[in-house]
């Protein structure tokens, strides 16, 4: 999802900065759809992922901190855009959004290369696919010592003597 996130992202910002550009009352309108675009995109495929990813992940004992420096990335990263942009489009104007594209089409790449998959696969399988260092594209989770299909066994009387 963020792969394909990322792609719609940079033809949104793309055709924003083309729509800029050629400054026709059409192409305004272009720019503004494409502008909706790109935030109907990136709500249903990135806005989660400084939440959920880091989450995911991380081991057990760095979950917490992953998730904080994961957290404080993001506000820091959101504050930068947002002192940016205004200084970005009153110098270089439509070419901005251009900085915009580039990065979303940089990140398809970065992405499929150093982003591991984690769908359909358990915390603790994340957390074997880490350990044994796994190549880039070897994503088929180790699942040592992990029985296939755990059978729950209900025990009578196991509160040890202690009395509810």
């Amino acid at each position: 999802m963020m792969v394909y996130g990322a792609a719609v992202q940079a033809f949104c910002f793309a055709l924003v900065s083309t729509g800029l550009a050629i400054n026709t009352k059409q192409w305004q309108a272009v720019a503004v759809t494409f502008i909706f675009g790109y935030y109907t995109t990136f709500g249903l495929s990135w806005i989660a992922v400084p939440w959920l990813y880091p989450a995911e992940v991380n081991t057990q004992h760095m979950r917490i901190v992953g998730a904080g420096i994961a957290t404080a990335t993001n506000w820091i990263s959101n504050y930068v855009v947002v002192l940016v942009t205004p200084v970005g489009i009153n110098n270089i104007q439509w070419k901005y959004y251009l900085i915009y594209a580039v990065l979303n089409a940089a990140f398809v790449v970065v992405v499929q290369i150093f982003y591991v998959e984690t769908a359909k696969l358990s915390l603790e399988e994340i957390d074997n696919l880490f350990e044994r260092g796994s190549t880039l594209h070897d994503l088929e989770p180790r699942n040592e010592g992990m029985e296939k299909d755990p059978q729950i066994v209900h025990v009578d009387n196991s509160c040890n003597g202690v009395s509810r």
